[in-house]
């Protein structure tokens, strides 16, 4: 990725070749690299000056940047126009020239594809071919990020689509995976800032998140539901460079060493600016797994409320009553045999998370709120309610309002139960995973707290 700059063009040099030949006698070898630009969401001529891949063996073309010096091998130093250095290990730049946009999207993508290289080696001095180019790194898509308007944030987009965010995929393997997922950071101000997310398990099989060492977990968020964007640009192990402009989410998937299926879950952007932008994105978690489960079996049930996405007058009586109703895993009544020693949900539990809006997140302990990580859970027993399948718990004080003027940014309800076959319940988002807001009090819950009109306000 780049950013435009605030000259009239910029050079991308960040692309780079490497000749990695071995010549079949101990004799030097060194190849050169021809290359093109081919256009995405990105206008040749008005957001890069596209680049055209010589035809002739002249090297490179007069004022013309479209193909490499002679890059050497790992092993001989010699035949090199400039000799390799440590600064310089067998590699050679791609450059393109960037130019500088009216605004806009906040990411736009190109492609620098490699034409055809040639070799010098023991054999003599090949014709150019594509054939002397990997066919796995024969092209790769560049970012060019937006330098005018308000800041805003975007996942990493399509090749085609600065609007359409790419989906990812990832198998299992080894005790777990990381997944580094980039954030693009546009906008006039290059001081360091941050971005709000959130990870939510989605489709028809979705993927449960939970601290590393938990069970019946697929993913951590190692990240905590924040991005940080440093001020001054630094190289992590792994995935490129990190600054003002790029940072990324952290993500570890695990591997449980059960045969499933593919789990989902979605990566949002939270206070983005950038509306329609690629603020949204899935990925797949595929099993990698031969172990068969057997058939699971887990019992079901949801929260009454808070429910997803609705937002609660601070005054309304029920907002702090919370109330949860389940089922058992076989759907067997109160008759069954083995529902009592089998069956029954024995007990509830319930986690409660308020995120504030520069990141940190709280959890209620019972008696207030205490500081955690945004992923990890603090879990407390429900009450059993008037009957069976039915839990309850009470907050003792109004919870702070999140729209609005508030710190808040909003609150998160989970909630999990247990059979007496130890079986578990699974997270849902909009079952027993709920985000939620809390707004000011109304007049109506105050006249009437229990009447028609004092009621949430449904997504």
């Amino acid at each position: 990725m780049a950013a435009e700059g605030v000259a009239t063009s910029s050079i991308l040099r960040a692309t780079t070749v490497a000749g990695c030949y071995d010549a079949p006698t101990p004799d030097f070898a060194r190849t050169r690299v021809r290359y093109t630009t081919d256009p995405g969401s990105a206008v040749a001529g008005t957001d890069y000056v596209h680049v055209t891949a010589p035809t002739s063996p002249t090297n490179p073309m007069p004022g013309v940047e479209d193909q490499t010096g002679w890059i050497c091998n790992d092993i001989h130093e010699l035949g090199c126009s400039p000799p390799r250095s440590p600064n310089d290990p067998s590699q050679r730049p791609t450059p393109v020239t960037l130019l500088q946009s009216s605004g806009g999207d906040a990411v736009k993508s190109f492609r620098i594809r490699l034409t055809a290289a040639q070799i010098d080696g023991s054999n003599g001095l090949s014709p150019f071919s594509l054939n002397n180019t990997s066919p796995t790194g024969r092209q790769r898509t560049v970012h060019i990020v937006d330098d005018d308007g308000a800041s805003r944030f975007s996942l990493e987009p399509t090749f085609s689509n600065a609007n359409q965010a790419i989906a990812y995929s990832r198998k299992e393997f080894g005790s777990s995976t990381e997944l580094w997922l980039p954030i693009f950071r546009a906008g006039t101000q290059t001081t360091a800032t941050q971005v709000a997310y959130e990870l939510e398990p989605s489709g028809d099989h979705p993927a449960t998140e939970g601290p590393v060492n938990g069970t019946n977990t697929d993913f951590t968020d190692l990240t905590n539901g924040t991005v940080q964007f440093p001020s001054t640009p630094t190289n992590p192990p792994l995935g490129g460079d990190t600054g003002p402009r790029l940072a990324w989410i952290k993500i570890r998937i695990k591997n449980d060493q059960i045969r499933e299926e593919n789990e989902t879950f979605d990566v949002n952007l939270i206070g983005h600016n950038n509306a329609g932008g690629a603020i949204s994105t899935t990925v797949t978690i595929e099993n990698d797994d031969t172990q068969d489960p057997g058939p699971e079996m887990h019992p079901k049930g949801r929260l009454h409320h808070p429910r997803q996405d609705y937002k609660y007058p601070r005054n309304y009586p029920y907002l702090n009553e919370i109330h949860l109703f389940t089922q058992n895993a076989k759907g067997v009544g109160y008759g069954h045999p083995d529902y009592e020693d089998t069956w029954r949900v024995l007990f509830a539990e319930l986690a409660i998370r308020k995120r504030f809006k520069g990141g940190k997140c709280v959890w209620w302990t019972g008696n207030g709120f205490a500081e955690g990580g945004c992923s990890n859970q603090r879990w407390f027993r429900m009450k059993v309610g008037g009957g069976e399948d039915y839990f309850l718990y009470r907050i003792k004080d109004p919870l702070p309002k999140s729209v609005g003027k508030s710190h808040v940014r909003d609150y998160k309800a989970w909630s999990r139960w247990f059979d007496a076959s130890a079986n578990e319940s699974t997270f849902r988002k909009g079952a027993n995973m709920n985000l939620f807001e809390v707004k000011a009090g109304t007049q109506a819950c105050k006249k009437n707290p229990f009447g028609s009109k004092c009621k949430p306000i449904k997504p």
